[in-house]
């Protein structure tokens, strides 16, 4: 478990509904008393500790970076910074009922779902899927990678993906493509890097320099629709986002591609409908599709008419099982 700092909470006087329930706690379960005390105390802490991690997103919001503010300040809001400029914020609140073996972590959206729930901006998200990671030289056991990844991971291992072995943490970190996934979590602690932090919490949608030198200094379709879908589904968690302006300026001057399109739409469907019909929207507010598409099943049937038959494969948008594809390729 990591250790952020040695808190201190003030004393704190309690609600007279709290003081009635310990009285009748301390009165008829006496054995009972002090845990319940020390619940009450919890709950104490816990919220000081969120109003302090508050204030500090009122600061980066502002755009004072977290280089500007002390260890003291950081740790005050449960935020840590380590000696490689990265920091580690404690899991309080998990998606996840089990827990990973020691020397096992969450990257991509498990990591994003954990560090959203840490830090407030959404206390109930939940990812796609999960991605496994093991930060350890060798596994544990014999087959544990691959134990873990029948459990957690079964299609991506179908696909012949599984646990992914990170060596160079720092590495790992510096090879992203948005800056909100320069991140990486366990199931006691979230590692992120301070343009995470800061995108995440000021709710921007960018892609990373690594990745812009990747594509010869630009974005490219597969980015655009991915960073798209990223949008769409905050929105539709109710979540104040924006896509950097050098999105919305390529998105308007080449558009997307049919199959990255139709594979974000996929994945989107697979979070939801709710996620998929808000991409749906995005698409048509920037003139991707037909305005008068109304629902997945027509979109799905739009973009396999313009793919052809055969280069994609929706697993998780409706097409009307499928029928309406054989009738028009008949």
């Amino acid at each position: 478990m990591i250790k952020l700092g040695n808190m201190e909470y003030k004393e704190h006087s309690y609600s007279p509904f709290q003081e009635s329930v310990l009285a009748y706690a301390k009165k008829k379960f006496p054995e009972t008393y002090n845990e319940l005390t020390k619940t009450i105390e919890r709950t104490f802490e816990d919220q000081e500790r969120r109003n302090k991690l508050l204030e500090i997103i009122e600061q980066i919001v502002e755009m004072k970076s977290l280089s500007e503010l002390s260890d003291e300040e950081l740790l005050e809001g449960g935020i840590e910074r380590r000696d490689d400029e990265t920091y580690i914020i404690a899991v309080s609140t998990h998606f996840h009922e089990k827990r990973l073996p020691k020397g096992y972590g969450y990257k991509g959206g498990a990591a994003r779902s954990l560090l959203l729930r840490n830090i407030g901006l959404d206390p109930t998200s939940l990812p796609r899927d999960i991605d496994i990671i093991r930060l350890t030289e060798e596994e544990p056991e014999s087959r544990l990678d691959e134990k873990l990844a029948e459990e957690y991971m079964p299609d991506d291992l179908a696909q012949g993906y599984g646990v992914e072995h990170i060596d160079d943490t720092q590495e790992y970190l510096d090879t992203r493509d948005l800056t909100m996934n320069e991140l990486y979590a366990t199931d006691d602690f979230i590692v992120a890097t301070d343009a995470c932090l800061r995108d995440t919490i000021r709710g921007i949608i960018r892609q990373t320099d690594y990745e812009y030198e990747q594509y010869y200094d630009d974005i490219g379709p597969k980015m655009l629709a991915k960073m798209l879908r990223f949008y769409a589904e905050a929105l539709s968690r109710g979540m104040d986002f924006s896509l950097d302006t050098e999105v919305e300026k390529k998105l308007e001057e080449y558009g997307l591609t049919w199959f990255w399109m139709a594979l974000n739409l996929d994945k989107a469907a697979e979070i939801g409908s709710k996620v998929a019909n808000q991409y749906i929207e995005e698409l048509k507010k920037r003139k991707q599709i037909p305005d008068h598409l109304d629902d997945i099943e027509q979109v799905t049937l739009f973009l396999y008419k313009q793919m052809g038959p055969g280069n994609f494969y929706f697993r998780y948008a409706p097409a009307v099982d499928y029928i309406r594809e054989e009738n028009w390729i008949q």
